[in-house]
């Protein structure tokens, strides 16, 4: 089943969390070429796709059910 990348910006959002600060509490890390805000919004905008155990993070970051 295809995922809405807007339903990963509306959670972040309605927890209150920054790009930057869900990024850290995501345990993402900066690389030379992006970094990790970057690679949430990415995934918010829908050009990369979340893996399943990145999306279980998020639904305990954002204190969303899966």
């Amino acid at each position: 089943m295809p995922l809405n990348p807007e339903i990963l910006k509306w959670a972040r959002e309605t927890a209150g969390l920054s790009l930057e600060l869900a990024a850290k509490s995501l345990g993402f890390s900066d690389t030379a070429r992006r970094s990790a805000a970057e690679r949430l919004a990415a995934m918010e905008e829908g050009t990369e796709e979340p893996s399943r155990s990145v999306l279980l993070r998020m639904s305990k970051a954002y204190r969303r059910s899966l």
